[in-house]
């Protein structure tokens, strides 16, 4: 678990950090670092420069622009999770930063790095020496998924806490890169920037960085995030629930439910959704978005606990926001 020797680049400005991107194949953006290093100490990736983020000013951003507030990549998710705007306007979020990792890691992790977080796998998170023994699977080169045999796509797990929420919340995201000798970006729904494959996890391209999420300010808007663990602390999720409506008499409006670490990328309860949009709160009801939020999860052994009971989990989590949103309990 020694890091190899590696090229650290330095830019001076977000510009500078995206012509080095463009100019190195096989560069990577450096922020907090608390994922990349420890992937690079298992050689589970090949070593390229890095171009450290960690000085840049334009991602440390935080505060309403217009009627979205704007997060930086480059803000740490304990700013996040402590940040008032953000406990005021998007509870969800605040829970979500404050429940990653362990308050070392939420004082180094960005925002950023956390959207982008490598899928994982307990066939994949593993030393060298370990993986050995197996062979390579998919996600390192191998033919088939060590999780699913026989399997031609990757089942490695999306286990990021805050794109559930965010993706909830109608969060946007700024992606630049360098093209024809000046920063070009594109804004793009933060669900568009993930596929559901471990293998190649997000649409960006090789050269391109998130650089800044944004979220619309809505008036009424209720929100919560839940999340299951093996500890209270430090541990991924296996399995996380965000949920987001407004209330209008009793009545859901605009309401969008996510889950995380039961797939590749998130998933759209869009089944759950449909079921409660318009429609009154109440126990029978609850009941029955709970089985369709649960039924659309298709978990695979390849994390703790069993697939079952995972699923299993995110009916409690659903069931314990919303009534947690509607009633306080």
């Amino acid at each position: 678990m020694i890091l190899p020797e590696l090229d650290v680049r330095t830019p001076a400005s977000l510009s500078d950090a995206l012509q080095m991107m463009a100019e190195f194949p096989g560069a990577r953006p450096l922020a907090g670092g608390t994922d990349l290093l420890v992937l690079l100490k298992q050689r589970l990736l090949p070593v390229g420069p890095l171009i450290d983020l960690g000085r840049l000013a334009e991602l440390e951003t935080l505060g309403t622009v217009g009627e979205n507030l704007v997060i930086g990549a480059g803000v740490t998710l304990c700013e996040v999770g402590e940040n008032t705007l953000v406990r005021n306007l998007f509870p969800a979020l605040s829970e979500a930063a404050a429940a990653a990792a362990g308050p070392n890691l939420r004082n180094m992790g960005t925002i950023g790095g956390n959207l982008c977080l490598f899928p994982r796998c307990l066939y994949y998170n593993q030393s060298r020496f370990w993986r050995s023994t197996l062979g390579n699977c998919l996600k390192t080169g191998g033919e088939s998924c060590f999780a699913v045999p026989g399997s031609l796509r990757c089942y490695a797990c999306f286990s990021a806490d805050c794109p559930p929420p965010l993706i909830a919340l109608g969060a946007k995201v700024s992606v630049a890169r360098w093209c024809d000798g000046q920063v070009g970006s594109r804004l793009i729904p933060l669900e568009d920037l993930y596929r559901n494959d471990g293998v190649r996890p997000l649409t960006l391209n090789p050269d391109e960085l998130v650089t800044a999420i944004y979220l619309p300010v809505r008036e009424g808007l209720r929100s919560a995030y839940g999340k299951y663990r093996r500890r209270a602390s430090i541990d991924f999720p296996l399995a996380g629930v965000a949920v987001s409506f407004v209330l209008e008499e009793n009545r859901f409006k605009d309401i969008v439910v996510v889950l995380g670490a039961m797939a590749s990328a998130p998933i759209m309860a869009r089944e759950a959704m449909t079921l409660l949009e318009g429609r009154e709160y109440g126990k029978e009801v609850l009941e029955a978005a709970a089985e369709q939020v649960a039924r659309g999860t298709h978990p695979v052994r390849n994390q703790p606990g069993s697939p079952e009971h995972r699923r299993h989990m995110t009916r409690i989590l659903f069931r314990r926001m919303v009534a947690k949103l509607v009633t306080g309990d």
